[in-house]
């Protein structure tokens, strides 16, 4: 609300809950590089994208504005849970029982929320986990793609472009420092 009606003082995202695709935006807005060609189309990327996740969101915020805290809240420590590399693996029936709920409301509630299926969260977690891997070059390709849960290499080109619109061999050369 700050940041539609006022002057805003800070970012700050902690007051509210910032749907799980947005903060990674925001994040990889905030750490990208100041110069650079191909720097300054990421950042006209995400910042495009940032803008139809939040038209989307707003959207669907009647919606969200109908959950309880208590749920959002559990939607929130879900996504931690989720960002974990233990939480990945992770069944949705797993998920229910730690968190004691039933799992309709809870796949509901998580799409109200965050605007995406469980799902995608994880998909897209371990896409950013692959991509701050190869920026580090602690592994190679194919390492990163089995860490990252695929049984061959190609596969995991092929979903790391659909997710960042370029091939894991120029990650190195995008620098979004984690």
């Amino acid at each position: 609300e700050e940041f539609c009606w006022a002057s805003p003082s800070r970012f700050c995202y902690t007051s509210t809950f910032l749907p799980a695709q947005m903060r990674m935006i925001v994040q990889d807005l905030l750490d990208l590089p100041d110069t650079g060609a191909m720097a300054m189309l990421m950042l006209e990327s995400k910042a495009l994208e940032l803008l139809y996740l939040t038209c989307k969101h707003l959207q669907t915020c009647q919606a969200t504005a109908a959950i309880k805290p208590r749920d959002q809240r559990r939607v929130a420590e879900l996504c931690e849970i989720l960002a974990t590399p233990a939480g990945g693996k992770l069944s949705i029936a797993q998920l229910c029982r730690h968190f004691a709920w039933n799992e309709k409301q809870m796949l509901e509630c998580f799409k109200a929320v965050t605007g995406t299926t469980i799902s995608s969260y994880r998909n897209r977690a371990r896409m950013q986990n692959a991509l701050r891997q190869l920026q580090a070059g602690e592994a190679s390709i194919t390492e990163v793609a089995l860490n990252a849960g695929f049984e061959h290499p190609s596969n995991f080109a092929t979903a790391f472009k659909r997710t960042f619109g370029f091939p894991p061999n120029l990650a190195s050369t995008v620098r979004t420092v984690a």
